[in-house]
């Protein structure tokens, strides 16, 4: 169930789900990005999307993931 969503300059909505953050654009998922954590928020601003954590502490890119990852989207 969608905690949050947040849409982009460029009709990119993304949407905090219980255990990820999902891109759509044109209908179609073009991202997801599982997390250890839950999501309870989303903003987005210019191409920064920040997601925030239900314990209040917004989280950064994990590890494992590169910014090469980010940038296909």
């Amino acid at each position: 169930q969608p905690k949050d969503l947040a849409v982009t300059a460029d009709s990119t909505v993304f949407v905090a789900e219980i255990n990820s953050v999902e891109a759509i654009r044109s209908n179609q998922r073009v991202f997801e990005l599982q997390t250890k954590f839950t999501p309870s928020s989303v903003a987005a601003f210019g191409s920064v999307v920040a997601v925030g954590g239900e314990v209040g502490v917004p989280h950064s890119v994990p590890n494992g993931v590169s910014d090469e990852t980010y940038r296909r989207i």
